[in-house]
């Protein structure tokens, strides 16, 4: 009762809403290509993201530090590293570095698609990026128990002008605009303890 009793202080009193990320910038820290026998690229990659976070809570927010799966077709591709951050109460300008490592990746089969699987080259790729994220919530100077939070994000963006011009070019860093044709996102979260 005493935990329902505090649930519904919470809801009520705070009224917590979700924490928002934007994607700021994204820059290639390291990239390299294997070839094998055949006409396949594999690419290995490190990415540097940059995340502005804003909190509109009443309440401040402690991430602790995670590693998040990111799935291409469904299939593990890399991992995304998040550094442990805090997100003060009504903050709006948080600066969030994380990283993100790709081991082996079909390039070629991302570019020209796989056609014993009905897919065609079409420059828009889409990742999904899901996991576990640990949080304390600090009210008052009181840190109550912890949280997990359930991220689900699907990121769409068109490979050929983000990385690609007419050769293989990779643009060192490119500004990316949520609403843009360039990159679309759609996250959703679930709490839980």
């Amino acid at each position: 009762m005493v935990l329902g009793a505090a649930a519904l202080i919470i809801v009520f009193v705070l009224r917590p809403r979700k924490p928002t990320f934007a994607l700021q910038a994204l820059r290639l820290d390291s990239l390299r290509l294997n070839t094998t026998n055949g006409s396949s690229i594999y690419a290995s990659s490190v990415f540097s993201l940059l995340f502005n976070a804003q909190n509109p809570n009443k309440v401040g927010i402690r991430y602790s530090p995670s590693q998040l799966c990111v799935l291409y077709r469904g299939i593990p591709v890399g991992v995304a590293k998040l550094p442990e951050f805090y997100q003060p109460a009504h903050s709006k300008n948080v600066s969030v570095q994380t990283q993100v490592m790709f081991d082996r990746v079909n390039v070629s089969q991302i570019i020209h698609g796989d056609p014993s699987k009905g897919y065609t080259g079409k420059s828009l790729v889409t990742i999904r990026v899901t996991g576990d994220i640990k949080a304390l919530v600090r009210v008052l100077h009181v840190t109550l128990p912890k949280i997990k939070v359930a991220l689900d994000c699907m990121i769409g963006f068109d490979y050929r002008k983000i990385i690609f011009s007419k050769s293989i070019h990779f643009k060192k860093e490119h500004k990316v605009l949520s609403h843009s044709r360039t990159y679309s996102e759609k996250c959703s979260f679930t709490v839980y303890i």
